[in-house]
């Protein structure tokens, strides 16, 4: 398989725009369509992106891009958290420091958009967890990691209730993440010529765990599973489309997705308290200024992200990329 797809390239970045234009609309009217699109269905597809990419990789413990994810993470939960005192502050509101906890690193608390990091590391867990434990030729050591990982986190999950407040089900994060892994694993055998499945018996479980879930809708969260399969159709039409070699001379602007993500929030919300200063209220926005607004934040992000990159310590720190 090719060390790049332009079609998720393509794919990736298009989704954060719409993710830019909705952070600058929040929206509360959930259940409507322009919530569950923005909301469910773009999330759903940007965890199925990550866990194909890994998947088709053979989703080993080890191909897990740790460095390129934590470290922005953390970097950009403390820089949130320091803006959210600065605008408590430039308001003359009282600083609170209750957010600098354990709780708010370790689910992404420190910015809206943030908790789908934490979501994501322990969907790719699970997934490689998954892999161990089916994985032809594996080493007993591994089946074992795996083994205890899946128990964990199925624990986890059943006893304390653990799930997503944005994207999961009732029934907690364990059986999201494993319904998400099967999905991206049949992507994988659908869309990969060498087939890069290790294991027979792997194919086999995922085949009858895929049919056992739609057998138990009754008591699954139905429209969770409906949009996950959904967010798969899209992405297998998208995977099988034949463009990724024309794209190539858009690698620098389809490779800011990560980082626009990262930085569009800290942009729109300071433009916001600026522009108040002055007396200036941008939201709510309407349509033309929603599309006008995302523009200018992805272009600022992106001028970010040109001036992080020349800076090899900065752009490790701010957008997981290591540069030699």
């Amino acid at each position: 398989m090719a060390t790049r797809n332009y079609n998720i390239d393509l794919l990736r970045f298009v989704l954060i725009l719409f993710v830019v234009q909705y952070h600058m609309n929040p929206y509360g009217g959930i259940g409507t369509p322009y919530f569950v699109f923005n909301v469910h269905l773009i999330v759903w597809m940007f965890m199925l992106i990550s866990l194909y990419l890994l998947q088709a990789r053979g989703a080993r413990f080890g191909h897990v891009r740790w460095l390129r994810l934590v470290l922005p993470y953390l970097s950009w939960s403390i820089i949130y958290l320091c803006l959210r005192n600065l605008k408590s502050a430039f308001q003359g509101d009282e600083i609170s420091f209750d957010s600098w906890t354990l709780k708010t690193f370790l689910t992404g608390g420190a910015a809206l958009h943030l908790y789908f990091i934490p979501l994501l590391l322990t969907y790719q867990l699970i997934a490689c967890a998954l892999h161990g434990l089916f994985l032809k030729n594996a080493e007993r050591s591994t089946r074992i990691i795996s083994c205890g990982i899946l128990i964990t986190a199925f624990l986890f999950s059943s006893v304390l209730k653990l799930k997503s407040t944005v994207i999961g089900s009732e029934h907690g994060l364990f059986i999201d993440a494993l319904f998400a892994a099967i999905c991206a694993q049949i992507l994988v055998s659908l869309c990969s010529e060498a087939g890069p499945i290790r294991s027979k018996l792997l194919n086999v479980v995922m085949v009858l765990a895929t049919f056992s879930m739609l057998c138990w809708q009754a008591n699954f969260d139905g429209p969770v599973l409906i949009k996950v399969m959904i967010a798969s159709g899209i992405l297998y039409l998208i995977l099988r489309m034949p463009i990724a070699g024309r794209l190539v001379q858009f690698d620098w602007l389809f490779s800011t997705s990560f980082g626009i993500f990262l930085i569009h929030h800290a942009i729109v919300e300071l433009a916001e308290v600026i522009f108040k200063q002055f007396g200036i209220q941008l939201f709510p926005y309407n349509f033309k200024e929603r599309i006008l607004g995302t523009f200018i934040v992805v272009v600022i992000s992106c001028g970010l992200i040109h001036l992080t990159r020349r800076s090899k310590h900065l752009s490790l720190l701010l957008i997981g990329e290591k540069k030699t």
